[in-house]
């Protein structure tokens, strides 16, 4: 086996490397070229993908930049020769282009385009450019058909992975709206317990709040007629304690039939306390 045969043989078993390799779809398809370029010499280089959504060709990767080779017009699939590649599902090898172009100018002057065929159905295409004429032999053009199979294997595999990445996100965010749902569903549920436990505490505490209140006022009138004793003034100041506890109860009563968020802090190592007055966002 010559050394051109032996480079031919590593390129195909480095290319059939790259499946077994866990890496970014753009770094696998720039590895394509750089191992394309191995036996087949160019100045530029690129790929396009197909969409059969579109039934367009799609640049994906450039190395070297990209071929504006007569992309000014449309020729099946996409613009310029490559579309034709595309449509027709046959290589184009084309050697003498700008015929008039000074030699010193870094033009394209030598093409060669392929389509990458997997069971027939077009995966996509790959154009190689060199500024030399006739660069290309129809050697070049049999290799570069022989590894396209590959490359187009290559090519379903990362497209595979690209949807399976973006699966994973849709599945993420179906994820994230979900537990953005359940919370919001406990928090509804959160806040009608404490509703119902709010009325059943202003039936339970107020009823008999409104009784000490009643009483308290009584007893302070009937203690207003006495006038002269200090301990009946002492008791005046206790009841007016009594009275702003009592107020104090109503309050947290209140406090929890206007709760609109619930938050809570650390009272014990198992127990979570009820902040009646959360810093609400008023946004």
């Amino acid at each position: 086996m010559d050394k051109t045969q032996q480079v031919f043989q590593s390129v195909l078993f480095n290319i059939s490397k790259l499946l077994q390799v866990d890496q970014e779809p753009e770094k696998v398809f720039t590895n394509v070229l750089e191992l394309t370029r191995q036996i087949i010499p160019f100045q530029k280089s690129t790929l396009y993908l197909y969409d059969s959504r579109t039934d367009e060709l799609e640049l994906v990767t450039t190395l070297g930049g990209a071929i504006n080779l007569a992309d000014l017009f449309s020729l099946g699939k996409g613009k310029g020769l490559s579309g034709w590649t595309a449509e027709a599902k046959r290589p184009i090898i084309l050697g003498n282009l700008h015929p008039n172009a000074m030699e010193d100018e870094e033009i394209i002057r030598s093409f060669l385009s392929v389509p990458l065929l997997l069971n027939e159905s077009l995966v996509g295409v790959l154009n190689c450019g060199h500024y030399e004429r006739h660069a290309y032999q129809e050697e070049d053009l049999m290799n570069l058909q022989i590894i396209a199979s590959q490359i187009a294997g290559i090519i379903e595999h990362a497209r595979a992975t690209i949807q399976l990445m973006e699966k994973n996100i849709e599945l993420e965010e179906v994820n994230d709206e979900l537990k953005r749902a359940q919370d919001k569903l406990i928090e509804s549920e959160k806040l009608a317990t404490i509703g119902q436990m709010a009325v059943r505490l202003s039936h339970e505490i107020n009823n008999p709040l409104t009784i000490i209140t009643g009483t308290l006022q009584l007893i302070e009138e009937e203690l207003a007629e006495v006038k002269g004793d200090t301990e009946v003034a002492d008791i005046k100041k206790q009841f007016d304690v009594v009275e702003e506890q009592v107020d104090r109860i109503q309050m947290v009563v209140e406090k929890l039939f206007n709760v609109k968020q619930v938050v809570t802090e650390s009272y014990t190592k198992d127990i979570r306390m009820l902040i009646l007055d959360p810093p609400y966002d008023k946004t």
